[in-house]
C-alpha cells in the first residue's frame, strides 16, 4: 500500500497537471503547509469537479492508503469524492 505521500506524488505526476492552474495551486499550498492528506482530499475533489475520470485501479489504490493511514478528520470525505468518481465511471461505461 502506499503512503500518502507517495499516492500526493503520483497525482502530481500524472493527474493535477491537466487541473486548472487555481486548483494546481491550491494543492502545492497544501503541500507547503505539510498537509499531504488534505492535498489528496483536494486532488480527489478538484479532479471530480474538472470532470477529469480517474481509473478504478488509482481510485481503489487510493481507497487503501484513505483507510489505514489517513487524517480521521478527512476519512468520510475523501471517500465520498472517491464514490463520487466510482459513479461517474459507472455512468460514462
Amino acid at each position: 500500500m502506499l503512503s500518502v505521500e507517495q499516492q500526493v506524488d503520483r497525482l502530481l505526476a500524472d493527474v493535477v497537471p491537466h487541473l486548472p492552474e487555481g486548483d494546481q495551486s491550491l494543492i502545492r499550498s497544501d503541500l507547503f503547509d505539510v498537509d499531504p492528506d488534505m492535498a489528496l482530499d483536494d486532488c480527489m475533489q478538484f479532479t471530480l469537479l474538472a470532470g477529469i475520470q480517474l481509473p478504478a485501479e488509482l481510485l481503489d489504490s487510493i481507497e487503501g492508503t484513505v483507510q489505514h493511514a489517513y487524517d480521521p478528520e478527512l476519512v468520510e470525505r475523501t471517500l465520498g469524492w472517491i464514490d463520487q468518481h466510482r459513479e461517474r465511471n459507472r455512468a460514462a461505461a
